[in-house]
């Protein structure tokens, strides 16, 4: 018998931009089937934690119209799709052809995307200092 097929892939994009290097992942998308896009261990201290918070933001380039993109709302990992939110589109007015996307929630190490068609897209995460204005009640900084 074929081996079951996985119910969603799990993918490492690099980090681009200051701390990392390197170029985008060339990723084939599924119809309906969910890819989730993981910070690598070895990048989680990219992402600043300790004396300045940073945002993990997830740029994806050919998605088409009519896609998702939730980002993970649980640390470490998610157990499931209820540990999912939508993410933001940052960039782009209109269709997410060429966007940055955010979570909701300034500290998030996944994202997941899901397309209507199969499609290959670029994809690499990005690291955005946050400033204190921009962390909300909930964040305190630190000093």
């Amino acid at each position: 018998a074929p081996p079951a097929k996985p119910a969603a892939w799990l993918v490492e994009p690099p980090v681009l931009g200051p701390g990392g290097g390197g170029g985008p992942l060339a990723l084939r998308l599924f119809p309906r089937e969910i890819t989730v896009l993981r910070l690598p261990e070895a990048s989680l201290a990219t992402l600043g934690f300790g004396s300045e918070v940073a945002a993990l933001r997830l740029h994806v380039e050919g998605l088409p119209r009519g896609s998702s993109v939730l980002y993970g709302k649980s640390w470490p990992e998610p157990r499931s799709l209820m540990d999912f939110g939508h993410a933001r589109l940052l960039t782009g007015a209109g269709p997410p052809e060429a966007g940055v996307w955010s979570a909701a929630e300034p500290i998030s190490r996944h994202f997941a995307v899901i397309s209507p068609e199969e499609v290959e897209v670029s994809v690499y995460f990005g690291v955005h200092s946050l400033q204190p204005e921009e962390l909300g009640p909930q964040w305190p900084t630190v000093r």
